[in-house]
Formats: C-alpha cells, structure tokens, sequence
C-alpha cells in the first residue's frame, strides 16, 4: 500500500495508516459474498434435480405409496408415520424417507442432498422447481454483473479524485471575532458620493443613532409615521447636494404593520385577547418580513375601579430577514394599574414597560454616562390621567419619562414624552384622537374609530 503524508493534509498525531482500501476493493469484498451465493444456488439446484431423475424408480415407489395411501382416505400425519415405520423394519425404498409435513410436501435424503418434494406433484415438476430456481440465480447473477461493472467505472472516477479532495481537507480554523465598527453595529450605507449613512435597527438602536452618534454638521431624516427609522448621514462640508437627500429619503421608508385581533371575555373580571402582527421593513436596500403576535389578559374590579392588565408584545420572528441572519424581535413585557377616583370622575394609570431590561448597559445619558436604578426605573413608568366630563366623553394625558429623557435636545424635552387625548361615545360608535410628542423634530396623531356589534 501507498504510504500517505498527512501531515499536508493537516492531520498529525497518526503515525500511518494501517488500512486504505481503494473504493473498487471494497466494492467487491461487499459484492463477493452476495455473488458466490447466487454460484451455490445454481450448484446446488442443478446437483439436486439432476438427483431426482437419477434416482427416479426409487422417488417413485414412495410417491406412489404416498398416493394409494391417499386413495385410502389417510392423513398426511398417518402417511409420514407409516413411512418411518417401514424404514425403520428395513423396507428398501423407504430408506430414503425423512419426513412430512401437514401439506404432503416431503424430505428425502439420497447420497448425503437433503430434497424437498411436494408429494401431489409428479417428479419431472418437482425437478423442474430446481431447475428454474438454479435458472433464475444465473440470470441474477448475469444482472448483477452489469451492475458491478458499471460501478467499478464509476468507483474508478471516484478514485481519481481521491487525491485531490483530499488536499482540499484542511483542520477547523479557530474562528477569530471580528472587530465590528461602530456603524456596522447599524443598518448602514455609503451614498453615491461617499457619504456614510446610518440607521437604527431597532426603538433601541434608533435612540442611539440620536443619542450617541448624531452631531452638530451632520443631516438628521425621520419619516413622519411611527415606527420609522431614524437616519443620520456624516456629511462634509462639500457633500451635501440634492441627490444625497433623495437617497437619505429612500432609504428612511417607513415600517407597515398589519394587524388582526380577537378578544374573549372570561367572566365579570377577567378577560383576554391576541393580537396578530404582519410586519414589512423597507429601509433602502434593505427590507424584512416578520409574523408576530401580541397576547394580553386583564382584570378589572367594577366595584372599587381597579383594573390591572398585563401584555407580551413581539411574540415571533423574522420570515425573511434583512441580512442572511436572522434577528429577534423587539420583545416587550407591560404591566398596568389603574384607580377611578371615589369622589371624581378622574382614573389614574401607571404602565410598566420594557421589563425584561433592567440592566445599567441599557440606558445612558447624552454623555454616555449610564443610569443609577432610580432613573432606570423611571424609565420604564408612564403615568396617565382619565377625565370623564360626562358618560359619552373623555380627555386624557399622559406622561412618558423615558421618551422626555431620551429625546432631550440642549437639555430641554421640548414637551417630549407628553401625549394628550380625547374621545366621543354615540350609542355604538366610538372615535377617538391622541397626540404624540416623540421629540423637537416629530410629533404623532392617531384617530381611532369603533362600532360594537
């Protein structure tokens, strides 16, 4: 055998190779045994019928007794019986007698063959069993033969190429941790004329883009619906022109969710509802689907005006995502409580949001310093206020301190964070209208219609 280098192969440690079979060796040690039995078959068949025609006049004085026997009305068991017994008393043509079983068919020994015979066939049918069975294993060996020889030429390809795909095994490489830059953390670009671009993946990353990297000379771009990315190109003195905002446009396309829910009321307190999300990105050159879900249970004590309610938000994954791997979704966990005033028409709210978030890496100052618990608290609580003038209307504000901290500019909110709204009940039709301020450069209205069935 060949001896081979492995080291070149990068395997060390194996001083040889005690066996390396070509594919053709082993090829044929697995056909081989599968070939010499068709060979024993034919040989033994042959062997076998040609035994019966030699031995024709004997075989027959037992068939025939076999058959007057049957004449007679006696068993198959009664038959075998009679037949040990006259060779055990010494009958000549019962000698080569071995036994029968409950169908007639027969086993008789001449010259060391064990044969079977079926006792209701006559002795040319029953050699001609043998000889088309040794008939049949020459044909299959015939086939077999086609076959094995089309695979050695097909080994044989293989074998060449042994050597050669062998080079190409190389030992697992420790895989080394990348270095990321700072805007490969983000959705990113480089414009036309050379401009880098960058977006948040997410409401995190938006922040963060705002926070951390947005400075005085650089163009700022938010498309007016919620949800949409916020988009910062590091522009230089010379590269701002009117094909860089229309880039910087396309590429802050805004977010579309589909939505579709269903709720279930338990009993008086209790009840529950889901919510299912279709969720398509645009972002450039950039786009995603998602499926979520949102799943939500509450209870509300009529009596003493309490209502508590908890909400999984982003329950899914990505269908097709923006780049080759895909990314979680936006998970958020809410709790909320709220208490109808005894003496005025007032309810008081508070929402827990976010809180799967606790840790100090996940908020910082404009600075970069990070948050003492007091103000990570706080920024997880919105605070809200109903006022009901009468049955068939409500006004409501509300607070958001995390929106009013983060989204501060020259150290003042510009009344970020605050929300204010309002309704109207007609018999079964409902609207509503809520206004939003996100930050000094967008601001968010929603109106809501509803007609109960």
């Amino acid at each position: 055998m060949t001896k081979i280098d492995l080291t070149k192969y990068g395997i060390v440690g194996t001083p040889e190779i005690v066996y390396n079979p070509s594919y053709e060796q082993l090829f044929e040690e697995e056909t081989k045994p599968t070939l010499e039995g068709f060979e024993k078959t034919i040989d033994d068949s042959n062997r076998k019928g040609e035994t019966i025609f030699t031995n024709y006049v004997q075989i027959e004085n037992v068939l025939n007794v076999i058959l007057d026997a049957r004449e007679k009305d006696y068993g198959w068991k009664e038959i075998g019986k009679t037949l040990k017994d006259a060779k055990k008393s010494g009958m000549a043509d019962a000698q080569i007698f071995e036994s029968m079983d409950p169908l007639g068919n027969i086993t008789l020994r001449i010259d060391d063959v064990s044969i079977a015979l079926d006792s209701k066939k006559s002795i040319p049918d029953n050699a001609e069993v043998y000889y088309e069975k040794a008939k049949k294993a020459k044909r299959k060996i015939k086939g077999a033969t086609i076959a094995i020889e089309n695979t050695k030429k097909q080994l044989a390809e293989v074998e060449s190429k042994k050597e050669k795909a062998l080079e190409n095994i190389m030992v697992p490489k420790k895989r080394v941790k990348k270095n990321l830059k700072w805007y490969e953390k983000l959705r990113w670009f480089l414009s036309s004329n050379g401009t880098l671009v960058v977006c948040g993946r997410d409401a995190g990353t938006n922040e963060m883009v705002v926070k951390k990297y947005l400075e005085s000379n650089d163009i700022y771009m938010h498309a007016d619906i919620h949800g949409a990315p916020s988009v910062v190109a590091k522009v230089q003195s010379d590269s701002l022109n009117d094909n860089l905002i229309k880039e910087l446009g396309e590429f802050s396309a805004s977010d579309i969710a589909l939505h579709g829910g269903y709720s279930y009321l338990f009993n008086e307190k209790w009840s529950g509802g889901a919510m299912g999300k279709v969720l398509l990105t645009n972002y450039g050159v950039y786009s995603s689907l998602a499926l979520a879900v949102d799943l939500g249970f509450s209870f509300y004590d009529e009596d003493n005006g309490v209502s508590i309610g908890f909400v999984a938000q982003n329950l899914g994954g990505q269908i097709d995502p923006l780049n080759e791997e895909s990314e979680k979704l936006p998970f958020n966990l809410v709790m909320g409580f709220s208490k109808e005033l005894n003496n005025a028409p007032i309810r008081l709210s508070f929402t827990l949001s976010d809180l799967t978030h606790w840790s100090e890496d996940y908020y910082y100052e404009v600075t970069g310093k990070k948050h003492n618990f007091s103000k990570r608290f706080f920024n997880h609580l919105s605070i809200g206020a109903d006022v009901f003038p009468s049955s068939a209307t409500w006004i409501a504000i509300g607070y958001n301190f995390r929106r009013a901290n983060e989204m501060k500019f020259l150290d003042s909110s510009h009344w970020a964070g605050f929300s204010l709204g309002g309704g109207l009940a007609i018999k079964k039709f409902k609207i509503g209208l809520a206004y939003g301020k996100y930050h000094i450069g967008a601001s968010s209205i929603l109106v809501n219609a509803t007609y109960n069935l």
